[in-house]
């Protein structure tokens, strides 16, 4: 077991700078800022929309962010629903002091719709700008990522960016943010080496509105739960292209939600692995066996290390090595890729690589996600049925 334990410790090591490696390449070789020269309006084009729902004490913080930290030539369009008096309240209160702010009320959400798509597609009837940037609620847009995604709309249908998260107060805030922080970088980029992009930051994207309009809108796969990765897909799925459909980004944006609970930690690691899943299984053979490799593999050598090395008093000399080497090299290309990202703490990095395989586990066994205060049944083909209120 001890030998076992080595090689594997080895081969996770040697994968896991591969990725590091090639993540690198793939920002060195991006093109960070835009080259063409700028107007006094250069970002008028651009109307950003934004599905919001209350009930999370930081969200009134993220969207007065965004607006501050936005040109006012930027338009915002805030879809709420109706019967969300907070808020409705929060986004009265929020855009009175802005004049590039639009309200839209949306009524209740059909049965089997996503929500989030359901709202776009409401806000989309209502866009009069030639692009469009979509953007979670929870999300704050770096100072250039909608100048760096303009640019680059230039040869592409879709720019999406490279999420990382701010921990708010709860130990499982600070959790989800250690999860998210060490795998972004590592899930997103490596890949791109081998195969365009095939899914997309669904926290932050932007889009031309003719790139909707030829693949008919949102609503075309608003049955489909997995909305970032199903509006990718049609996108790649059109014919004859003279552009690529979506390029992947490296400038940041930063996110902020509140786990009070290791009830809403597991509800969202859940449906985020639910998720990747349903994208790994609707790949072809080749892509398949690259997220194998390089998203599934990592955590199976990681456990057949830590097991291994743990069975003889030798392997307890050769583990905390491993793993202070394991955190080293994922701070460096945190620094590198992110340095934006807070401070990772070791005892939760070593956490979060440790819980992974009961999170995919809980993935294939269970089906069901909770969402919205609604039990959802999600099928192989992404789409979903409400099965009760919670």
């Amino acid at each position: 077991m001890l030998a076992l334990g080595c090689i594997s410790a080895a081969l996770y090591l040697a994968l896991l700078g591969y990725k590091i490696f090639l993540s690198l390449q793939y920002a060195k070789r991006f093109k960070h800022y835009p080259s063409s020269p700028r107007s006094d309006n250069h970002l008028s084009d651009i109307t950003i929309m934004q599905p919001i729902l209350s009930g999370d004490p930081l969200l009134e913080s993220s969207l007065r962010y965004n607006l501050e930290h936005t040109p006012r030539e930027v338009s915002f369009i805030w879809l709420i629903d109706e019967d969300d008096s907070e808020g409705k309240g929060l986004g009265q209160k929020i855009a009175k002091d802005y004049s590039n702010v639009e309200l839209l009320f949306c009524p209740a959400i059909p049965d089997n719709v996503n929500p989030k798509l359901f709202k776009l597609h409401l806000g989309y009837a209502q866009v009069n700008t030639s692009l469009i940037a979509v953007l979670d609620d929870d999300t704050r847009l770096s100072e250039n990522s909608l100048e760096v995604a303009r640019e680059h709309l230039n040869h592409a249908e879709v720019y999406t960016g490279l999420p990382y998260y701010l921990p708010a107060k709860t130990f499982w805030s600070v959790l989800l943010t250690h999860f998210v922080n060490q795998n972004s970088a590592l899930t997103y980029l490596p890949i791109l080496q081998f195969t365009p992009a095939f899914s997309l930051n669904g926290m932050f994207y932007v889009l031309h509105k003719t790139t909707l309009e030829n693949i008919g809108g949102f609503s075309a796969f608003w049955h489909q739960l997995t909305d970032d990765y199903a509006l990718a897909k049609r996108i790649n799925q059109q014919q004859g292209k003279p552009v690529q459909g979506v390029i992947q980004g490296v400038t940041t944006q930063a996110v902020q939600t509140s786990v009070p609970t290791l009830r809403d930690y597991i509800r969202i690691m859940h449906r985020w692995f639910l998720f990747a899943l349903l994208q790994i299984g609707d790949q072809k053979g080749h892509v398949k066996g690259l997220l194998l490799v390089f998203l599934v593999f990592p955590t199976l050598l990681f456990w057949t290390s830590l097991i291994g090395l743990l069975t003889q008093i030798t392997g307890l000399f050769i583990l905390p090595p491993f793993l202070l080497l394991h955190f080293a090299m994922i701070r460096y290309l945190q620094k590198r890729i992110i340095p934006d990202a807070p401070h990772s703490s070791f005892f939760m990095s070593l956490l979060v690589e440790g819980l992974q395989p009961l999170h995919m586990l809980h993935a294939l066994l269970v089906k069901q996600i909770r969402w919205r205060k609604r039990r959802i049944q999600v099928f192989q083909d992404g789409t979903f049925a409400y099965l009760e209120k919670l």
